[in-house]
């Protein structure tokens, strides 16, 4: 699996930019699409919630290993690329964080919590913003101590923040922190 992954991340470098930015945008289209409409509309909840979480997870896992990439081996990298690589991890971890809600972090949280955890977000979505904030400062052409390592980290956690901020958002909207029980697999889960 780790050649395969190690694989992927050669090709994506060495593939031209007119194939590799437009499929990954076309990558986050499809899990975007079976997250929205496919799984509102299969039968087989369980199944396509199993399989989404694999799906996402392994491109998300494969932009982590893209950034981790860069941050042990920088390359050049155009900026259109790098933009691909954030939005495959955006919408991944989106995905991934929505499902594992919709399942059961939700309950869990609001049982541990109570229903101010959706609230709680803020803390952690402002948190990241700020990490992104200052570990971008370094890029100021009047700062003298650069963070080379920050030059990536600020993308990664300023999209993290976002889509924590998301995620709240949905979580408001579909009503996450006033489950009371965990929602049966099979069960259909509207606005969620």
């Amino acid at each position: 699996m780790r050649e395969r992954i190690l694989g992927f991340i050669e090709w994506y470098f060495k593939t031209s930019e007119e194939y590799a930015v437009p499929a990954s945008i076309f990558f986050c289209f499809i899990i975007l699409f079976s997250h929205f409409v496919v799984g509102q509309s299969t039968s087989n909840k369980a199944a396509h919630v199993r399989n989404e979480i694999v799906f996402a997870g392994v491109f998300g896992a494969v932009a982590f290993v893209i950034c981790i990439n860069l941050l042990i081996t920088p390359q050049a990298v155009s900026h259109a690329r790098l933009m691909s690589v954030l939005a495959i991890y955006g919408v991944t971890l989106f995905v991934v964080l929505s499902v594992a809600m919709k399942v059961s972090l939700a309950f869990w949280l609001t049982k541990r919590r109570g229903e101010k955890w959706l609230k709680e977000l803020d803390y952690l979505y402002l948190s990241l913003g700020g990490i992104g904030i200052v570990t971008s400062v370094s890029r100021l052409p009047f700062v003298t101590d650069r963070i080379a390592v920050g030059d990536l980290i600020a993308p990664l956690m300023l999209t993290t923040a976002v889509v924590i901020r998301f995620l709240k958002t949905r979580g408001d909207i579909a009503g996450w922190n006033k489950i009371a029980t965990i929602p049966a697999p099979a069960a259909s889960n509207p606005g969620g």
